[in-house]
């Protein structure tokens, strides 16, 4: 599932900290249920990604942030790198 992300792709070189996986702009500071627990997600490794303060809580119990974070230089939202059944 979460493949399609790329996880890290634009963390600094020699960066301990992964980046957001939803804006890719921001160090990540939470691990996100990618499928909520409200919506029977678990704590697997297929359900779990690095989400910055501010995706985690844009997305709360939705499959994506509604809303780029006000660092996130990209034009469009959501970002191109998301699969296309992400943004549905």
């Amino acid at each position: 599932m979460l493949g399609a992300f790329n996880i890290g792709v634009n963390a600094a070189s020699g960066s301990i900290t992964p980046l957001c996986s939803y804006c890719r702009s921001n160090p990540a500071q939470a691990v996100d249920h990618v499928s909520s627990k409200s919506h029977g997600g678990d704590l697997t490794a297929g359900n779990t990604t690095p989400a910055c303060t501010f995706c985690n809580s844009s997305k709360k119990d939705r499959i994506a942030p509604l809303n780029a974070p006000p660092s996130c230089n990209y034009k469009e939202w959501p970002p191109p790198w998301w699969p296309e059944w992400f943004t549905r």
